[in-house]
């Protein structure tokens, strides 16, 4: 089998995504293989899914910053406030991989102090996962259009 870039050389791989042949040359990745398209395309998918976890964080701030700015809390308790709600999607996520919010009590009080006690711990371990969550997703967008970059120079 000839590589699909390159007619006269032998592939010894094939890309995972589009099944393309590859010789050592076009050939990226060493678990798994991909071919300079699919790579480009994986990346930017990547990074779209993490722009459109910091779109809706900076949505869910800008509407708590000015929802809890028409309260007569301090700014200082509005901005805690604000944070906390940004916050609360990424405890709510961690949370979740090990406990559930309550969907398994059958009288509706333990359903509510479930999820209640469930919300209140989400709030509490955001502040810890969402701002690594947020440095994460920067990261990756950065990683992702610096791989790009380089290999449209290429």
């Amino acid at each position: 089998m000839k590589c699909a870039n390159h007619p006269d050389t032998d592939a010894i791989g094939l890309c995972t995504a589009c099944q393309r042949a590859l010789c050592p040359a076009c050939q990226i990745g060493d678990r798994e293989v991909l071919c300079r398209d699919c790579l480009v395309a994986h990346n930017q998918a990547v990074a779209g899914h993490f722009y459109k976890q910091l779109a809706i964080s900076g949505v869910i701030l800008a509407a708590s910053l000015f929802f809890l700015s028409q309260t007569a809390l301090s700014w200082d308790q509005i901005v805690i406030g604000a944070l906390a709600l940004t916050f609360l999607p990424f405890g709510w996520s961690a949370l979740s991989r090990y406990f559930h919010s309550g969907s398994s009590y059958y009288h509706p009080l333990m359903r509510f102090i479930s999820l209640s006690a469930h919300l209140v711990f989400s709030a509490m371990l955001g502040w810890l996962v969402g701002p690594w969550q947020i440095y994460k997703a920067i990261r990756e967008i950065l990683k992702a259009r610096e791989v790009n970059l380089a290999f449209s120079d290429r």
